[in-house]
């Protein structure tokens, strides 16, 4: 799905240039607005993927998070801002630090959106340790693989930035209904 991410990131960064700042996160947190930026989406991934070091490696999600929250201008980005995750929400180890991260990110912005590739199945349930306890952090969780999928996510925002906030987990049960919980 990272393609099909990075250009729906593309695609908002183009919209919006002055609004917008991207990063990834493996095991790494890199910040790629300015590689991103190229007006052709092939060559803006291009210059992404010789940016970017840690893309087989993995994810550590909450170390990601808190290296971004630690660092003051990266924080400074996501105050009183509708902030967007684009990511499975599979967190190796510890889900503590990614739960914790995810909170304070929500504090911080004024809407925190999640957008899981996972998310687009109809059996999705976010039941892992980690997406089930970051769940009441989160404004919107919804489906995004590509960039149809992100367009009717988008549609969605305006319900998200004036509705009340945290209501993903009201939405999003962790198991399907019928089962023991």
């Amino acid at each position: 799905h990272t393609p099909d991410l990075l250009r729906v990131a593309h695609t908002a960064l183009r919209a919006a240039p002055a609004r917008t700042e991207v990063f990834t996160f493996g095991t790494e947190l890199t910040r790629i607005t300015a590689a991103l930026s190229h007006p052709h989406a092939d060559q803006a991934l291009r210059s992404v993927s010789e940016l970017v070091t840690d893309a087989d490696g993995g994810t550590a999600i909450g170390a990601s998070l808190h290296r971004f929250l630690g660092e003051p201008r990266f924080a400074a980005l996501a105050r009183g801002a509708l902030v967007i995750v684009l990511s499975d929400g599979l967190e190796r180890g510890d889900p503590g630090p990614m739960v914790r991260a995810t909170a304070r990110l929500s504090r911080l912005g004024h809407r925190l959106v999640w957008w899981s590739p996972l998310a687009c199945s109809p059996t999705y349930r976010p039941a892992t340790r980690a997406m089930s306890a970051q769940l009441p952090s989160l404004d919107h969780l919804g489906g995004v693989r590509d960039l149809a999928t992100a367009l009717a996510e988008v549609r969605r925002l305006p319900a998200v930035l004036s509705g009340r906030r945290g209501t993903a987990a009201r939405h999003w049960p962790a198991t399907p209904p019928g089962a023991s919980r």
